[in-house]
C-alpha cells in the first residue's frame, strides 16, 4: 500500500479534483491518498466523495500561525514541525500539482526527512511556462522543477510531454489518461434535435471557446438562433464578461452556474452538442454527445473539429498536427448530419472516451508510483523567495503587471 500526499490549491469542481476522487476510489486497494488543500475553496459534494476513501488536511492546520486567506501566502508561512510529523509520518510519496505546491512539497519532505519520494503533476501545459523567468520567485520554482527526476513528473497528454522535454531539455515520458468513469454515462441519450449546446468548466481566461461560440451564434438568423440554446455551466472570473457579450450579441445563453459533479450525467443527457476541453469534453463523449474541441488560449474562432478527429491523449492544445477549421465550418458539418450519421458519430465518441478510461489510468499510475526515484537534491527555498513571491502577489493584486493567472485565483 502506497501512502500518497496530494497537494492541491483548492478542491472545487475541476479536472484535477474529479480525477483525484476517481483515483482515490478506484486505487483504494493499492494507494491511500491524503489530500492537503492549500486554500479554503472547496466543493462539499466532491470533498465528501473523496473523504470516503482518503484523508483531508487543510494547510492552515499545519501552520504555526495563519495569516490571511490566500493559498500562495500560506505556502510561505512557517510549518508546525510537530504537527507535520504527527499527521504525515506515514506518507511515502508527496505529489505537487502546481508551481507553488512544489515549494510546499519540498518544505514538507525536509521536515519528514525519511526518504520521501517527490512527484510533480503537470496538469496544464502552462503550469511551469508562465511568468517572468528572471523573477526570483519563478527562477526558484523552475530550478526546483527541473531537478525533479524525469520519471517523477506526470503529464496528462503526449503533447505536453514533448513540449516540456524540448523546453527543459529533459527526456520526460509519463502521460496519464484522466481516468473517467464511463459507466455513469451509459444511460445518457443525446438528442440532435434538442438544440442544446452545452459547455462545462471553470470560466477562466484561457478557455476562449465560450466567447467564440457566442460570436458564432450571433451570426445566425433570428429564426435559427431561437432554435438553439447555449448552456454554460461553471463559474469563474470570466462569468461577467461572458454574460455581457451574450447580451450584446443578443444570443440566448443559459448560465447554469456552479455544477455539482453528480449532476453531470443529467445535464449531458439529451444534449445535442458539446463544446469544451479538459475532463468535461471526455465525459461528454462518454455520454455519446458529439463534441467540438475548444482549443485553449486561441484568439481566433478555430477548432480541430470533433473529438473523434483526434487520436491519443492530446486534443485541446494549440499547435497540434491537425488541420484547423472555423467554427462556421465545424457547425455546418454538424448541421448536415442525418439522424443516422448523428447516431454513428455519437457511438464513435463513446468509443473515443474509452481511451481515457479508469482501467487505462489505473495501470499507468500504479506503474508510475512503483518506479519513482529518490530525489537527492533537497535544497529549500530561501527567504528571498518568500519576499519575491509576496512582491509578485502585491503587483498582481494591484493589476500592475499581467502575470496574475486565473488558475491561482482562489
Amino acid at each position: 500500500m502506497k501512502n500518497v500526499l496530494f497537494i492541491n490549491s483548492g478542491f472545487e469542481l475541476g479536472g484535477i479534483e474529479t480525477f483525484l476522487v476517481r483515483a482515490a476510489k478506484n486505487l483504494s486497494k493499492d494507494v491511500k491518498y491524503t489530500l492537503l488543500i492549500m486554500s479554503d475553496a472547496t466543493n462539499k459534494d466532491l470533498l465528501d466523495k473523496f473523504s470516503i476513501y482518503g484523508d483531508v488536511i487543510f494547510l492552515s492546520d499545519l501552520l504555526l500561525f495563519n495569516a490571511g486567506k490566500y493559498a500562495i501566502l500560506k505556502t510561505l508561512l512557517p510549518l508546525n514541525r510537530q504537527k507535520v510529523r504527527t499527521l504525515l509520518s506515514h506518507i511515502d510519496i508527496i505529489h505537487a500539482s502546481c508551481s507553488f505546491s512544489l515549494i510546499l512539497m519540498r518544505k514538507l519532505s525536509c521536515i519528514l526527512n525519511k526518504g520521501i519520494l517527490e512527484s510533480v503533476g503537470v496538469y496544464h501545459s502552462r503550469e511551469f511556462l508562465w511568468g517572468e523567468k528572471k523573477r526570483l520567485m519563478r527562477k526558484t520554482q523552475l530550478s526546483m522543477f527541473k531537478k525533479i527526476p524525469a520519471n517523477n513528473v506526470l503529464f496528462m497528454n503526449e503533447y505536453t510531454v514533448r513540449l516540456y522535454s524540448d523546453i527543459f531539455k529533459v527526456n520526460y515520458y509519463n502521460a496519464l489518461p484522466i481516468g473517467i468513469d464511463i459507466g455513469i454515462y451509459s444511460e445518457c441519450i443525446p438528442n440532435k434535435n434538442s438544440g442544446r449546446i452545452v459547455s462545462i468548466g471553470r470560466l477562466v481566461d484561457f478557455k476562449t471557446y465560450n466567447y467564440h461560440m457566442i460570436d458564432y451564434l450571433s451570426t445566425l438568423s433570428s429564426e435559427r438562433r431561437n432554435m438553439l440554446c447555449f448552456e454554460i455551466y461553471g463559474d469563474g472570473p470570466e462569468s461577467v464578461a461572458l454574460k455581457k457579450l451574450a447580451k450584446q450579441r443578443n444570443v440566448k445563453v443559459k448560465f447554469g452556474g456552479r455544477l455539482e459533479y453528480k449532476d453531470m450525467p443529467s445535464i449531458l443527457d439529451g444534449a445535442s452538442l458539446f463544446i469544451g476541453s479538459g475532463t468535461a469534453i471526455v465525459e461528454a463523449a462518454a455520454a455519446g454527445v458529439p463534441c467540438i474541441i475548444g482549443i485553449e488560449s486561441i484568439d481566433e474562432p478555430l477548432t480541430y473539429g470533433f473529438l473523434t478527429e483526434t487520436v491519443g491523449l492530446s486534443f485541446q492544445e494549440m499547435g497540434l498536427n491537425y488541420p484547423l477549421k472555423k467554427y462556421e465550418m465545424a457547425m455546418s458539418e454538424f448541421y448536415e448530419l442525418s439522424e443516422e450519421d448523428y447516431l454513428i458519430l455519437s457511438d464513435k465518441h463513446r468509443r473515443r472516451a474509452k481511451d481515457f478510461s479508469l482501467d487505462n489510468m489505473k495501470s499507468i499510475i500504479l506503474d508510475y508510483y512503483e518506479n519513482l526515484s529518490d530525489n537527492t537534491t533537497r535544497n529549500k527555498p530561501c527567504i528571498m523567495y518568500a519576499l519575491s513571491t509576496m512582491f509578485w502577489m502585491i503587483l498582481n493584486k494591484m493589476k500592475i503587471n499581467n502575470e496574475r493567472n486565473s488558475m491561482y485565483d482562489f
